[in-house]
C-alpha cells in the first residue's frame, strides 16, 4: 500500500521495487558512487568499466591482460577487454567477499562480445560465482534467460546479455567468493565485458 499525503490529493508513483530486507545500508558499496535510494543493491564494483580496470583481476594467474578500452562498449564509453588468454577458462574475476553474504536468490547480468574482425565468430560463455566455504567448493551458474541453460552464446558482431538467477547459500566461513567470466570449448578468443 502506498498512501498519499492527504485525502483527495493526486500524486505520482514511479520506480517501485522490493529488495531483500538483508540489503541494509551497512552492506552498500561506499568506494564508488552510492546506490540511489530504492535502487537494487549493487554487489559489483566498477561494473561499468569506465576508465579503469580497478577491482578486476586475472582469475587464474597473472598472464591475462585486462584493459579498459573505448574500442567497443555496450553502455557509456568503455568496456573491459580480456586478452592474452591461454586457457578457455581464463577470464576476469572480482572478489565478492564481504559484499555477497546473505543466502538467497540473486539476479546476475552482464553484456559480452567476442573481439575479432571476423563477424561470424561465436562461442559459449559462462558468467558464474566460484565459492569455497566449509562445505567445499560450489560453482553458481545462473540459469540463463531465455535459454534456461548454464551457458549462453556470444558473438563477434553484437553484444549479448548473459543473465539469470542463482540460489546463493553459505555454510560457515567463506574463504573464496569470486565473480568470473570464461568461454567454453577451448575458445581462446579475446572478449569484451560491460555493464555487470
Amino acid at each position: 500500500i502506498i498512501n498519499g499525503p492527504s485525502p483527495y490529493v493526486e500524486f505520482y508513483v514511479d520506480d517501485v521495487m522490493i529488495i531483500p530486507a538483508t540489503a541494509s545500508p551497512t552492506f552498500q558499496p561506499t568506494t564508488l558512487s552510492p546506490t540511489p535510494p530504492g535502487a537494487p543493491l549493487e554487489y559489483v564494483y566498477n561494473g561499468d568499466m569506465e576508465g579503469s580496470t580497478h577491482w578486476w583481476e586475472d582469475c587464474c594467474g597473472d598472464h591475462i591482460e585486462l584493459t579498459s578500452t573505448t574500442e567497443q562498449s555496450y553502455e557509456d564509453n568503455h568496456s573491459l577487454l580480456v586478452s592474452n588468454r591461454i586457457n578457455y577458462w581464463d577470464g576476469p574475476s572480482q572478489d565478492l567477499i564481504g559484499r555477497l553474504i546473505q543466502p538467497g536468490k540473486y539476479e546476475m547480468s552482464a553484456w559480452m562480445r567476442i573481439k575479432d574482425p571476423n563477424t561470424n565468430l561465436s562461442s559459449q560463455a559462462r558468467f558464474f560465482i566460484d565459492q569455497s566455504d566449509e562445505s567445499g567448493t560450489t560453482y553458481y551458474y545462473p540459469s540463463y534467460i531465455p535459454q534456461r541453460t548454464h551457458v549462453t552464446t556470444i558473438y563477434s558482431d553484437k553484444w549479448t546479455r548473459v543473465w539469470g538467477v542463482i540460489d546463493f547459500n553459505v555454510n560457515g566461513t567463506i574463504s573464496r567468493l569470486n565473480l568470473r567470466f570464461s568461454l567454453e570449448a577451448d575458445a581462446l578468443y579475446d572478449f569484451y565485458v560491460d555493464s555487470v
